[in-house]
C-alpha cells in the first residue's frame, strides 16, 4: 500500500508531500515520510524531510540546484541524521556536476558519522560522447537517451535549446550537437 498527498503552497514556491508505504509480503514493514520543498527559482531549492520506519527515523535538509541538461551547473548538499537501534548518526553529502560543451564533469563526497557506515565515498568524474550522423563526427556530453545533430545552414553562435534548456551555440559550420 502506498498513499501519498502532495500539496502546492505559498503561491506554488513551497511542495508539502507526505507518504506512507506498507508492505506485507515477503516481510512486513511500513515507512513515512513528510517532506517540504522551497523553490528559489525554476532550479534552485531546499529541501527539508522527517522520515521513519520500525527501525530508523531520519531527518535530512539539502540544497539543490538541478543540473541543466544543457551547459551549466548544478548540485546538491544534503546533511542529516539517523535514529536507530544502534548509535545514531551523522551523514552528509555533497555534488556538483558541469555540463561543458562537450563533456560532463563533477566531484562527490559522502561521509557517515559511524564507523560500521564505511570510509564514505570520494570520487570525481569526466564523461563525453562521440556521435554521428550522415556521415558527420561530433563531440558532445554522453548520450543518455537520444542525441541529434542540429544544423543551421552555415550560421555561427546560433543558440540551440532541447526541452527548454540550452545545449549549446553553432560552431562556424552552423552545427551542434544535443544530447538527451
Amino acid at each position: 500500500v502506498n498513499l501519498t498527498y502532495t500539496r502546492s503552497m505559498l503561491g506554488g514556491k513551497g511542495l508539502l508531500a507526505l507518504n506512507y508505504v506498507r508492505t506485507i509480503d515477503p516481510q512486513s514493514s511500513h515507512g513515512w515520510l513528510v517532506s517540504f520543498r522551497y523553490f528559489f527559482d525554476a532550479s534552485t531549492s531546499v529541501v527539508a524531510a522527517v522520515g521513519g520506519s520500525s527501525e530508523t527515523n531520519t531527518q535530512t535538509l539539502s540544497l539543490q540546484k538541478s543540473v541543466p541538461q544543457g551547459e551549466g551547473l548544478g548540485y546538491e548538499l544534503t546533511m542529516g541524521r539517523v535514529d536507530s537501534h544502534a548509535p545514531d548518526a551523522a551523514f552528509g553529502r555533497a555534488l556538483v556536476q558541469a555540463n561543458a560543451e562537450h563533456l560532463t564533469l563533477g566531484a562527490e563526497y559522502q561521509r557517515a558519522s559511524r564507523p560500521d557506515a564505511g570510509s564514505g565515498l570520494a570520487r570525481t568524474f569526466v564523461a563525453g560522447s562521440i556521435g554521428g550522423v550522415g556521415g558527420r563526427l561530433f563531440a558532445a556530453r554522453p548520450v543518455q537517451d537520444s542525441f541529434a545533430l542540429v544544423r543551421v545552414a552555415d550560421m555561427k553562435d546560433v543558440p540551440v535549446f532541447a526541452n527548454g534548456w540550452f545545449v549549446g551555440r553553432t560552431n562556424a559550420s552552423g552545427e551542434v550537437g544535443a544530447t538527451n
